[in-house]
């Protein structure tokens, strides 16, 4: 599959709520901060703050951003970033675990700095993402599969192992890593994730969980909830981003959009237990019913969401510039 190219310049609508995001949730010094969750910080959420500079052209913040995780986050051996960092703690890092999906989002968002200014970006993505490869890709009955972190998802650690992730596939960064590391594990990973999205549909929904065990067939996790829900709502994000052709793939998961509310589905009863809260995943199942987001009434922008739902709408508004069957 070839990279999905936009077939116009992203929105205005996108470079406004992109500029308010960065504005918002990114520190004079450069973190990132989830102010739902304590005002935290966490590589996912630097990786985001990260792409969102490159995709707007503004390096300054982008290296605020990037000196911040830099310094702070990859400090792991492995050169993974730890995942998360807590204000007001001693240490701020007490769990060095690394997130996948972190790993994977400063990675791309190195590169697609690259693409823009001059530096060492490149290097230092692919050095990132070479750290992926090698310790969490795994093959497993064929496919190549992805860990979500280094500890807590292995079969030494539980029963219901291994245990992976549908929304650690960022599928739009593993197909850039395709193309400037054709060498690496990514395009055997985009396989495995589209077979997994096939292979995942659970209970009367036909939804995927936000944790699926491998053990045998997919099936939920047994210690998280069986739950279509804040983690697995990221999938047809990064499915229709980078796969605009899959737009029916995408809708078999637009399923938890409910007489037009995003919900959170509990998978054996396939029945909503509540709304997504944000305006953000509203403009997210806009885009996968290919109805114009950018065109939302003002009280519907970004401007009053949290950093989750923030950052979803940003992405989903950049996603719909990629969708040339969606353009008016």
């Amino acid at each position: 599959m070839a990279r999905a190219e936009a077939s116009r310049a992203p929105t205005t609508a996108f470079a406004v709520a992109a500029s308010d995001f960065l504005a918002r949730f990114v520190t004079a010094e450069g973190r990132v901060v989830d102010d739902y969750n304590g005002a935290v910080s966490h590589s996912e959420g630097q990786g985001y703050g990260m792409l969102v500079a490159a995709l707007t052209g503004d390096r300054a913040v982008f290296d605020r951003i990037w000196s911040w995780t830099r310094r702070i986050l990859l400090i792991r051996a492995d050169g993974l970033a730890a995942w998360r960092w807590v204000p007001n703690t001693s240490p701020p890092i007490a769990d060095q675990n690394n997130a996948t999906d972190g790993d994977l989002l400063i990675a791309w968002a190195l590169i697609e700095a690259q693409e823009r200014w001059p530096g060492s970006y490149g290097q230092e993505g692919l050095k990132l993402a070479q750290s992926v490869a090698k310790g969490m890709v795994f093959e497993r009955s064929g496919r190549t599969l992805l860990r979500p972190a280094a500890a807590g998802f292995n079969a030494a650690e539980r029963q219901d192992a291994p245990v992976v992730n549908l929304s650690y596939w960022v599928f739009p960064a593993l197909l850039r890593l395709s193309q400037v590391d054709p060498a690496g594990p990514w395009a055997g990973l985009i396989k495995s994730g589209l077979e997994l999205i096939d292979s995942s549909r659970f209970g009367p929904s036909g939804l995927p969980s936000d944790w699926i065990s491998i053990k045998a067939e997919p099936a939920p996790s047994a210690h998280e909830p069986a739950r279509f829900g804040y983690d697995a709502v990221r999938i047809p994000l990064y499915l229709i981003w980078a796969f605009p052709e899959e737009r029916l793939r995408a809708g078999r998961l637009a399923g938890f959009i409910r007489d037009g509310e995003p919900q959170v589905i509990d998978l054996p009863s396939g029945r909503p237990t509540g709304s997504f809260g944000g305006s953000g995943f509203k403009m997210l199942a806009s885009l996968l019913r290919c109805e114009p987001a950018r065109a939302m009434p003002h009280e519907k922008t970004l401007s009053s969401d949290f950093y989750y739902p923030a950052i979803i709408g940003v992405l989903s508004l950049y996603a719909e510039s990629l969708q040339p069957a969606c353009q008016g």
